[in-house]
């Protein structure tokens, strides 16, 4: 369903002949099942989750060699 969704909509934006009214019913359904747009996440019971490994992440990345250097130079002013 996904890949006919983005095959319809590439139709649509490049307009290849295909009058744009006659399959963007279709497109705005899709949304919906989908769950692509605000109106049809609320009506499907979804929420977006905060991310909460995020912090830990950062956490354990290995600092870069730029930020290293950058953190023993100094301001002379």
């Amino acid at each position: 369903m996904v890949a006919r969704y983005a095959v319809l909509l590439e139709i649509i934006e490049s307009g290849e002949g295909v009058p744009a009214a006659a399959i963007l019913g279709e497109v705005r359904q899709m949304e919906d099942r989908l769950g692509l747009n605000p109106k049809a996440m609320r009506s499907l019971l979804w929420e977006v989750a905060a991310d909460e490994v995020a912090e830990k992440r950062e956490d354990n990345a290995a600092p870069s060699r730029t930020a290293d250097k950058r953190t023993k130079l100094k301001i002379v002013g």
